[in-house]
């Protein structure tokens, strides 16, 4: 009975009616012998005709035995459905077939088509498998893998019978049972599943890829063709089968950000938001309302015309009362991808941004035009300036200040620079600016150290003076494509050509003014119309660091008491404070993890996880390990600053040991809430922002055609549409069959016929027959 089931789906019909092949040849027997032999006469000489033709005659009657007995197998091969595709010759291997599901469980099988989605669609066809694998039992074996982990499979070579296929039908139910809200590797899914069936050398092997098939995970995706084809030239039958016919329009928020480094309470903090649509027809009206603390806001972005693949970006203004931790969301109407249709963005809210400025000549005013520029109305600005000399730098934490300046500062004291260097690589920014204090070979020897230190470029002797050259328009400041400037530039904006620079710090001979010939990681952010660098910034470890060639103030130039001086400043402050990713700002699937100064810091961890009914706290302890970061560098980042607590100049008072706690589960959008308790007992609280990935929201489905085209010619693959379920039952691989068969069954009953009348006895016409 197992090998029958291998060659037809009905094996009970096909076992009972095998005997139904003997009837013609019985009834054939029988007429042989149901007449008795009476010699007389008169018959001799019939007899001595009938001995001529009796070989002729013989060969007939077998002929015509033969056409009936193939009537009653094809019969009988047509009621029991014969299927003859190659992999189900299981019979011929004496083993079993293995089946191997690698289920895509990404974001976009979300998608709603009428009553279903792609995922429903995905978990049909497995349980279509294991309910046809049982009606053959002991010859099927099951293999479910979710391309999000492969290596954890959900199902490990099952026999398929009756308990599995209750089993699936409980476990596999699409209501309660969901994909992740993240993207996949269909790569690491195929590496995965082909590992299990090139190990198993004993049976017939069989891989469904089961997913909805975007074009942007399967078009002209050659590396995914090349181990299909090492499966296929494997003896492993690949199926690719899909779970969604086309695309549906769809609309998504694709981003939300803005300088939130920078948000105060009372300011306005201005974000854009994006969206984009990922249909085929132009969207008309499309409104996106703004949430806060989840309370929708007076605030509504109007889209009035988004076309078919554009993004279209707005700005809208905020402004928090108090100071605090805000959840900020940007949503649009529900349509059937309700995935994308809302971003996440969490806002750390300053009562004030603290700025420290450091003033190297005590007697001088750089420090007051600075302070007057950028805080001269701390309501306004939203920044709160420290002016200090440079022992400040020693006495106090540094990242008590989200930036510093150090103005007219030749030199500092090794502990003092230490201290500096270190808040700049944890992800501090730094304004220095020269001045007549300034001496270029102590600089060079405190700050850029041959290009290890703070400053981006070593100083020449001393400053180059130019004279002021009436006839000439040509502006004395040039600037390059910085945050700084973008404002300042173009023609409606002519401040900049008004400033004039009478003193300039120029690099020394051998540094490179070209930045791509000079081939490191500092920038000319502005340059004077000789061609001399007037500012230059460069990374440091997670910082950044800005360098001014010129006076802060109006003694090396005039550019303080000219109206584009608050504004640069300004957006100076935004950009460094904003550099970098906003690392509470993450993909879904991104892990939490934590490392805290045990001296600071508690080993007790609150995590509030968002889910579609509310939030759910989790309790976590974290695990004292010993610290294996490695040290920054000038060019080498410190490792990620905002998960780990604040950091303070000074040494951690545990050593290199660090409390460590790590969230993997993160799938679902929304905001995480992480709340720590110090040593005195004080709750503090983080936010992270997850969203899902930005690709998950093209939906568009790669064609069958390009789909094949991208396999190639390789044999042994086979591409099922969406709601085809047939090939399941074999239908596909016995239709050729069928056809055949119900061909032959006709040919042979016509022949059945016209050998039957040629050898009965017919009368001539007219003539009556005795």
């Amino acid at each position: 009975m197992t090998w029958l089931s291998s060659l037809f789906f009905n094996p009970s019909i096909a076992l009972v009616g095998a005997g139904l092949i003997a009837v013609p040849v019985i009834i054939h027997l029988i007429n042989r012998v149901r007449y008795r032999r009476v010699q007389f006469a008169a018959m001799e000489f019939l007899l001595q005709a009938q001995q001529r033709n009796r070989q002729r005659l013989l060969i007939e009657q077998l002929l015509l035995l033969l056409l009936r007995t193939l009537i009653v197998l094809a019969l009988l091969l047509l009621i029991s459905r014969l299927v003859l595709d190659p992999s189900q010759f299981a019979l011929f291997r004496d083993s079993r077939t293995h089946h191997v599901v690698l289920l895509d469980d990404s974001a976009s099988t979300r998608e709603r088509r009428g009553e279903t989605t792609a995922w429903s669609e995905g978990l049909a066809v497995i349980r279509k498998l294991a309910a046809e694998g049982a009606r053959r039992p002991q010859t099927q074996r099951l293999t479910v893998l979710l391309a999000s982990r492969p290596n954890q499979p959900l199902i490990t070579d099952r026999d398929v019978n009756q308990p599995l296929v209750e089993e699936l039908a409980s476990r596999f139910d699409p209501a309660s049972f969901l994909p992740t809200h993240q993207r996949v590797d269909f790569a690491a899914g195929l590496q995965s599943a082909g590992n299990l069936l090139l190990a198993d050398k004993a049976g017939v092997r069989e891989l469904h890829v089961v997913s909805d098939f975007r074009s942007r995970d399967w078009n002209d995706q050659k590396p995914l063709a090349s181990q299909i084809e090492t499966l296929a030239k494997a003896d492993v039958s690949v199926h690719l089968i899909r779970t969604t016919p086309m695309a549906g329009p769809n609309l998504a928020v694709t981003r939300l950000d803005g300088a939130v480094a920078t948000a105060a309470a009372g300011v306005p903090l201005r974000l854009t938001t994006g969206v984009t649509n990922f249909g085929t027809e132009v969207a008309t009206d499309v409104r996106a309302s703004v949430y806060d603390n989840g309370v929708k806001t007076p605030a509504t972005v109007i889209f009035d015309r988004i076309e078919p693949g554009v993004e279209v970006l707005h700005e809208v203004d905020l402004q928090f009362p108090s100071p605090g931790r805000r959840r900020v969301e940007i949503r649009l109407d529900t349509d059937n991808y309700p995935v994308d249709n809302v971003r996440y963005l969490s806002v750390d809210v300053s009562a004030a941004i603290p700025i420290l400025i450091v003033d190297g000549d005590p007697a001088g005013d750089a420090a007051s035009y600075v302070a007057d520029a950028l805080a001269a109305d701390p309501a306004a600005t939203g920044l709160q300036t420290t002016i200090e000399n440079a022992d400040i730098l020693r006495r106090r934490p540094l990242d008590n200040y989200r930036l510093i300046y150090l103005l007219n500062v030749g030199e500092l004291p090794p502990d003092s620079l230490d201290y500096l260097e270190k808040y700049v690589r944890r992800g501090g920014a730094l304004v220095m600016a020269v001045g007549n204090s300034v001496r270029g070979d102590a600089f060079n020897r405190t700050f850029h150290r041959e290009g290890s230190g703070l400053a981006p470029l070593p100083l020449g002797s001393a400053p180059v003076e130019f004279v002021l050259d009436v006839t000439s328009s040509e502006p004395d400041l040039k600037a390059g494509d910085h945050p700084a400037f973008t404002i300042l530039q173009g023609d409606d904006n002519p401040f900049l050509d008004a400033v004039h620079i009478h003193k300039l710090f120029e690099p020394s001979p051998e540094w490179v003014s070209d930045d791509l010939a000079r081939g490191d990681s500092s920038k000319t952010i502005a340059r004077h119309k000789s061609g001399r660098p007037v500012m230059i910034e460069k990374p440091f470890g997670a910082g950044r660091v800005t360098l001014l060639l010129t006076t802060a103030h109006p003694e090396w130039n005039d550019w303080a008491l000219n109206p584009s001086y608050v504004v640069f400043q300004l957006d100076l402050v935004k950009s460094l404070i904003s550099n970098g990713p906003n690392q509470s700002l993450r993909i879904v699937g991104e892990p939490i993890r934590l490392s805290l100064d045990p001296a600071t810091y508690t080993d007790q961890v609150e995590l509030s996880v968002p889910e579609a009914d509310g939030q759910r706290t989790l309790r976590l302890q974290a695990a004292p390990q010993q610290d294996a970061a490695p040290a920054a560098t000038a060019n080498q980042p410190a490792a990620n600053p905002a998960d780990p607590a604040p950091a303070t100049p000074e040494a951690s008072a545990s050593g290199n040991i660090r409390l460590v706690v790590e969230q993997k589960e993160t799938d679902t959008p929304g905001i995480y809430t992480v709340r720590l308790t110090t040593q005195n007992q004080i709750s503090e609280e983080r936010l992270y922002a997850y969203n899902v990935p930005l690709e998950e929201s093209s939906l568009a489905v790669i064609p069958t055609d390009s789909l094949r085209k991208t396999m190639g010619n390789t044999e042994r693959v086979y591409i099922h549409e969406a709601g085809e379920l047939s090939w399941v039952e074999g239908e596909e691989a016995g239709s050729e069959i069928r056809t055949l068969l119900l061909a032959a069954l006709i040919l042979l009953l016509l022949a059945e016929q016209w050998l039957g009348y040629r050898l009965s006895y017919h009368p001539a016409k007219g003539q009556v027959a005795r």
